[in-house]
């Protein structure tokens, strides 16, 4: 997955990859296998893709075999801080702050 150049929104996505750009003050919940990229961004917040209103979603990241590995959602790598010191353009979001996505959700599996 890569997005770029969004602002003010949250995202809930499982995907092998997620490459960032360009976008600003931002929730993405993932499900990703590799570590979550970002550049040119700030005030993104990181949190673990979680879909209680989606019945199927465990069956679903299987048949991709999303759950035969570990989520990387907090492994993210910021390309536009090069210092050893923490990024200031991501957190993750604390726990008691995270939110599923508002009403039902369904999704093809391809």
């Amino acid at each position: 997955m890569s997005h770029s150049d969004a602002q003010d929104s949250k995202f809930y996505i499982a995907t092998r990859q997620a490459r960032i750009h360009g976008s600003s003050n931002c929730q993405f919940y993932l499900y990703t296998l590799s570590n979550p990229s970002i550049e040119d961004s700030s005030r993104l917040g990181f949190g673990p893709y979680s879909c209680k209103t989606y019945n199927e979603a465990t069956a679903h990241l299987a048949q991709c075999g999303f759950l035969d590995n570990e989520n990387q959602w907090m492994a993210v790598q910021d390309f536009s801080w090069l210092k050893s010191s923490p990024s200031p353009n991501w957190a993750l979001i604390a726990e008691e702050q995270r939110e599923d996505p508002p009403g039902a959700v369904s999704a093809q599996v391809t």
